[in-house]
């Protein structure tokens, strides 16, 4: 599975996400670019030329990672924008326009 946006991740262990206290947190995918050329700083090794950024509640920050540090924990099927569609009696039908 490929791991996209509104994605769960966890990150993997390595030297950088254990020196930063990262390594197991879980966090959100907000996006995807490539470094060079966008030039963010992130964290793993950049050989595919392509990099994640995750954001954390805790601590409340958003790191770019290489995809070997993550983990899919879950794909976010319930990402949906959904609105409440009540409706009080003195609101018109949208054919009632002209009234």
């Amino acid at each position: 599975m490929t791991i996209s946006y509104g994605d769960n991740v966890k990150i993997l262990s390595s030297d950088k996400t254990d020196e930063l206290g990262l390594a197991g947190k879980v966090g959100e995918v907000l996006g995807e670019t490539r470094p060079s050329s966008t030039g963010v700083n992130f964290i793993g090794d950049d050989k595919d030329d392509y990099v994640i950024n995750v954001a954390f509640v805790e601590p409340n920050a958003e790191y770019w990672f290489t995809p070997d540090l993550l983990e899919l924990i879950n794909q976010e099927d319930s990402t949906k924008v959904t609105l409440n569609h009540s409706q009080t009696t003195n609101q018109k039908k949208w054919w009632e326009f002209w009234k």
